[in-house]
């Protein structure tokens, strides 16, 4: 901060866009604001003004009234224009009367004989920005309108200039109102500050403008270019001031502004964590409880809330303190961060910190009964939940904004990937180790084209879609607490990678209607096979030609190995017509290489055991349903599995999935029309029948034996 510079307020305790706004004024430039308009803002390190909350028209008042501007007004479609103070009619007549005054002024016309004709010609020498006689809009016509009968005088009579009416807010037009704005600001003697609000609604598209709205956008750039510099004091030196107010930037024509040298754009943004600190600090005796903190004992309270906000505005923390009185929180009791949680999410536990330590001790078997074969993707898991426990966050960084877990699955197709992802969402977020309610996939190759990032965040305005949102912002603000899946992500399209860079390091996404998404309650996961095509070494030896065994396959170490490099190379490296690649090696590093977890490949030992746990849920479900005992005995229909399995190197490589479907195609189809034909899904009183089932002797088929 150049403190050479003398500001009306103290900009270290103020919102950071006053200062800037401040020194650009002082530059002799106007002012675009855009952005965080309609929050509340921090004035010398208070949201309040006496007993009011600090608005952008409530700030852009006191400033111009501070800094001695005799005339300060507001203009907007609905108020018309609006004077600060009643009092202040009286100089804005009087700067009309000076613009008028100086138009009379500005063009001195008299003969002179032409050099080269020696015939008189009319000179015309300028003195003011004004090009000549004007008319006000009550007479109609353009400011600078000079009526039909004096068009070929030598010296036109200046018009008497109309007085205003009455009630300026009746003047919502804006072509009535801005060239009356015009008027008082292309003058020197009173000082005049006009802010104009809502300024991405003057027109109805920002692209294309009617032939009735160009020349309203045309006379908005007049008003920066004619703003006389004021020649009393105590403004002496300084420029009638021009502050459009814009929510929007999008909605305001890039011509306007874009390589403009008298127009400053400046963003308002959302309060960073100091003046989240700021406005907390003067408001934490408002929160129940907090009239009697002590002060040593506010502090720490202020910090961590400032912390919990992040991406938060002024609004929300007031709201924040509503909620606490509202709900009788008191800060001295409750840990702040349960009271940010009723207020984000509707309510004051954290499925995280709530798991209990004998859901964690028990978190490797509940799991592994899930998916099996992958237990160094589970223990890294199990580790990581632990930490969420202790309150440390999985992404391993100190930002509370960020998601809570963030890991990239990867491996060949049908290991478990989107099995352990559902396992994972049910056990943490789920009534049951079944609820996986909480977890939602998106199925990255719809999200092949460019554009397809519209889909996560909703179209633009204007275009088909835009009220229907994005799907991704949609769920997450719906439900906060989830586990997202991205699946197959190496089939997105690049661009999308953009967001999840956001998403990665700031833990929120804004959709096209402005509203945030906070993603710092979700666990991301992104799975893919990349590298599943190059595995030339798999199967690299047999026992005998055309089967598989554990010993003709890698170890796990190799198969590790040659994955994680495959996904190193495929986020790092930029794509070629031989080879996909994002080309964003700041991805990875918000992912993290310890969280990329390699899927092992399918190993013989582990088809038995796939298939005894699909046996005993179909036997559970025989039970519930149907009232029937099923029995598979000697594991014969394992052993039946693992040997199709095994004996066809490409079945092998289908993986677990490829166990449910033939156990679907020799089992279960021939079961279930077996019991068809007998009807005995027709459960009457009483248990209904054993069934013993066993392969057949050349393990083609299945038969049945009822008791």
């Amino acid at each position: 901060m150049n403190d050479s510079i003398a500001y009306p307020f103290e900009p270290r305790s103020s919102s950071r866009w006053m200062a800037e706004m401040h020194k650009q004024l002082l530059r002799g430039k106007q002012v675009l604001l855009h952005g965080n308009v309609e929050d509340l803002h921090l004035l010398n390190g208070s949201v309040t003004l006496g007993k009011d909350e600090i608005t952008t028209r409530r700030f852009l008042t006191w400033y111009f009234t501070q800094r001695k501007f005799p005339v300060v007004a507001h203009f907007d479609i609905v108020d018309g224009v609006v004077l600060a103070s009643p009092e202040m009619r009286a100089d804005l007549e009087r700067a009309r009367a000076a613009s008028a005054d100086r138009g009379r002024r500005s063009t001195e016309v008299r003969a002179q004989p032409s050099p080269e004709t020696g015939q008189s010609q009319q000179v015309v020498r300028r003195t003011g920005l004004a090009p000549g006689p004007q008319r006000s809009l009550a007479q109609g016509g353009g400011p600078s309108a000079v009526s039909p009968a004096h068009a070929g005088a030598a010296n036109p009579p200046a018009p008497s200039l109309q007085p205003l009416t009455n009630d300026l807010s009746t003047l919502t037009e804006p072509d009535r109102a801005l060239p009356e704005i015009r008027r008082a600001v292309r003058q020197a003697e009173v000082g005049c500050a006009f802010i104009i609000h809502f300024s991405d609604k003057l027109l109805s598209d920002s692209q294309r403008q009617s032939e009735k709205e160009l020349p309203r956008l045309i006379l908005l750039k007049k008003l920066i270019q004619e703003a006389e510099l004021i020649d009393r004091p105590p403004l002496v030196d300084q420029r009638n001031a021009l502050i459009i107010v814009a929510g929007q930037l999008g909605g305001v024509p890039t011509w306007l502004y874009q390589d403009n040298p008298l127009l400053a754009l400046i963003h308002a943004t959302r309060p960073r964590r100091e003046e989240r600190a700021h406005a907390l600090r003067s408001q934490i005796s408002r929160f129940f409880g907090g009239d009697v903190l002590h002060k040593t004992a506010a502090e720490p309270v202020v910090q961590e809330l400032a912390d919990l906000t992040d991406g938060l505005m002024v609004h929300d923390l007031d709201a924040i303190r509503r909620t606490s009185r509202l709900h009788k929180i008191s800060l001295g009791e409750v840990a702040p961060k349960k009271l940010v949680d009723l207020y984000k999410y509707g309510q004051q536990e954290d499925p995280w910190l709530a798991l209990d330590e004998g859901k964690i001790s028990t978190a490797r078997e509940r799991l592994t009964r899930r998916v099996i074969g992958q237990d160094a993707s589970i223990n890294a898991l199990v580790d990581m939940l632990r930490s969420a426990k202790v309150g440390l966050s999985f992404a391993g960084g100190s930002k509370a904004s960020r998601p809570k877990g963030v890991f990239f699955f990867v491996g060949p197709t049908g290991v478990g990937k989107t099995e352990l992802a559902k396992a994972l969402a049910a056990l943490i977020f789920g009534k049951d180790e079944n609820d996986d309610s909480a977890f939602y996939r998106f199925d990255m190759s719809e999200y092949s084209e460019e554009h397809a990032a519209e889909k996560l965040i909703g179209s633009p305005p204007g275009y088909v879609g835009y009220n229907e949102g994005g799907q991704l912002t949609n769920r997450v603000m719906e439900r906060p607490f989830s586990l997202l899946l991205f699946d197959e992500i190496e089939k997105a399209n690049g661009k999308i990678m953009d967001k999840f860079l956001q998403i990665l390091e700031d833990g929120r996404l804004t959709d096209s209607k402005g509203q945030t998404a906070d993603f710092s309650q979700t666990c991301i996961i992104f799975t893919s096979n990349i590298g599943s095509e190059s595995m030339s070494f798999w199967p690299e030896r047999s026992a005998e030609p055309g089967t598989v065994d554990d010993a003709s396959l890698p170890d796990r170490d190799r198969v590790t190995s040659h994955y994680k490099e495959a996904v190193r190379e495929f986020i790092t490296l930029p794509a070629t017509p031989s080879r996909r690649g994002l080309g964003r090696p700041e991805l990875l590093n918000r992912i993290g290489d310890e969280n990329i977890l390699v899927f092992d490949i399918l190993r013989q030992g582990s088809i038995r055991l796939i298939c005894e746990k699909f046996l005993s849920l179909l036997t559970e479900s025989a039970r519930e349903q149907l009232g029937l005992v099923l029995e598979f005995p000697d594991g014969q229909i394992p052993a039946m599995i693992e040997r199709v399995m095994t004996a066809n190197a490409e079945e092998f490589k289908m993986g677990g999935r490829r166990v449910r479907t033939l156990m679907e195609d020799k089992l279960l189809k021939k079961l279930t029309g077996y019991i068809f034909e007998r009807g005995l899904y027709q459960r009457g009183e009483g248990a209904g029948p054993t069934l013993i089932i066993r392969p057949t002797s050349d393990y083609s088929s299945i038969e049945i034996e009822e008791r």
